[in-house]
C-alpha cells in the first residue's frame, strides 16, 4: 500500500480510492490535513472556508460567470491520468465558466486548475507543501491563490506574475477586483468571522 510521504505514480482510479484525506504535491502522496490522513478538518477550519463561499457564491451565482465549488472537488492539475503528478482539493475554489473543458464528466474530478483556489491553513501542514502547493496552483495556470491563516487572521494572496504575496490583516479588504470587480464585503474580519451564536455559547463555557 501507498504510504503518505512516498512517490506514488498512482492513476486516477487508484488515487480515487484511497482512505482518507490525500492530495499529491510533485507526485508524492500527503495528507491533506497534517500527519493523519484519517484526520478531517475541524471545526474552526470548516466556519472559515463557509465564509468564503458564501461571500464569493454572493458574487458569481447571481452573474452566472461560473462556480464556486467545496472542498470535495479534487482538481487533476492538468496531470496525467495514468500518472498523477499534483491532485488538490482546495477548501473552497473558483472556477470561471470558459475555462470548463467540454466533455467534462462533472460525476468525476476536474481535469485542470481552479481560477482561484483558497486554502485555509490547518496547524498540522508542513510550509513546504504549503508552498509546493502555491507553485503548482501558479505555474499550472491557476490565477489566484489565497491562504487563510487562522491563528494569525492573516490571508496572504498570490497571483500570477506577480512575485511576493500581498499580506492582509484585520481591518483589510482583499483586492479581489482582477476576478471579481466591484465585489463587496470581502474583508478579513467577514473571512475569520464567527457566528454570533457560537460566540457565546463558546464563551459561556
Amino acid at each position: 500500500m501507498t504510504q503518505a510521504g512516498e512517490k506514488t505514480g498512482l492513476t486516477l482510479d487508484e488515487f480515487m480510492a484511497l482512505d482518507g484525506h490525500y492530495e499529491i504535491i510533485d507526485g508524492r502522496l500527503v495528507s491533506k490535513y497534517g500527519d493523519d490522513p484519517m484526520t478531517g478538518a475541524g471545526a474552526l477550519h470548516q466556519f472559515l472556508a463557509q465564509n468564503a463561499n458564501r461571500i464569493l457564491d454572493h458574487y458569481v451565482f447571481p452573474r452566472g460567470i461560473g462556480a464556486i465549488l467545496g472542498d470535495n472537488t479534487t482538481f487533476h492539475m492538468h496531470s496525467n491520468p495514468q500518472s498523477l503528478k499534483d491532485t488538490f482539493e482546495p477548501d473552497v475554489a473558483f472556477v470561471r465558466a470558459d475555462t470548463i473543458p467540454s466533455g467534462w464528466d462533472i460525476e468525476k474530478p476536474f481535469p485542470g486548475v481552479p481560477t482561484l483556489a483558497i486554502e485555509v491553513i490547518s496547524p498540522g501542514e508542513k510550509a513546504a507543501e504549503i508552498m509546493g502547493k502555491v507553485r503548482a496552483y501558479l505555474e499550472k495556470g491557476t490565477e489566484e491563490v489565497w491562504l487563510m491563516f487562522p491563528r494569525t487572521t492573516e490571508v496572504h494572496q498570490y497571483q500570477q506574475g506577480i512575485a511576493q504575496p500581498r499580506v492582509y490583516v484585520m481591518g483589510d479588504t482583499l483586492d479581489a477586483s482582477a476576478l471579481f470587480p466591484g465585489i463587496e464585503g470581502l474583508t478579513v474580519q467577514a473571512l475569520f468571522a464567527l457566528p454570533e451564536w457560537l460566540t457565546t455559547q463558546l464563551s459561556s463555557t
